[in-house]
């Protein structure tokens, strides 16, 4: 598998047009990222039209659990969803082998999933540690950085509460 040699361009707000081979199929949008987080406000993921390939950055996380400092978890799955709806067929994430939408898919049910369960035990009042030791992973075993699970239920309890705080990494309890 080669790349075409191609320059990247971002495009100004009043134009979307593909320069070249590159196409940045997504500029100034919301990022999966919050406003808060260290990542900015947009993603720009940057699409080869000729083999029809995409570069996701931080929004993939392929074979792994991700890692959602910030929130909300639904920009994650919209961000799925909008590489979903994309014309590609090889898919470059930021984490884990070169996938295809399968893996997009996989991402998704990830979120999507971790987010109905820890919304039961968050409407339990379950605390959020014990919540995300509670939720069963099994679907999920082969994946790398379990533990990251522990950040990911604590962000979506932020998320169900309102709480629009950046969480501190050394007050997991």
């Amino acid at each position: 598998f080669a790349l075409p040699r191609a320059s990247l361009s971002t495009p100004n707000a009043s134009s979307t047009e593909p320069t070249g081979d590159t196409k940045p199929i997504a500029s100034s949008t919301r990022s999966a990222f919050s406003s808060n987080s260290e990542f900015g406000t947009s993603t720009i993921l940057p699409s080869f039209q000729s083999t029809r390939t995409v570069f996701t950055g931080d929004i993939l996380f392929v074979g792994g659990h991700p890692i959602t400092w910030d929130g909300p978890i639904s920009n994650w799955i919209a961000a799925c969803d909008r590489i979903l709806g994309w014309d590609v067929e090889t898919i470059v994430p930021g984490h884990g082998p070169i996938t295809d939408k399968a893996g997009v898919r996989a991402v998704k049910h990830y979120f999507e999933y971790l987010t109905a369960e820890a919304r039961r035990r968050y409407d339990a009042g379950m605390p959020e540690a014990e919540a995300a030791l509670d939720i069963s992973m099994a679907e999920f075993r082969d994946w790398i950085d379990a533990e990251r699970v522990i950040v990911n239920v604590a962000t979506l309890y932020r998320e169900f509460s309102g709480d629009k705080r950046k969480p501190d990494v050394f007050d997991f309890h």
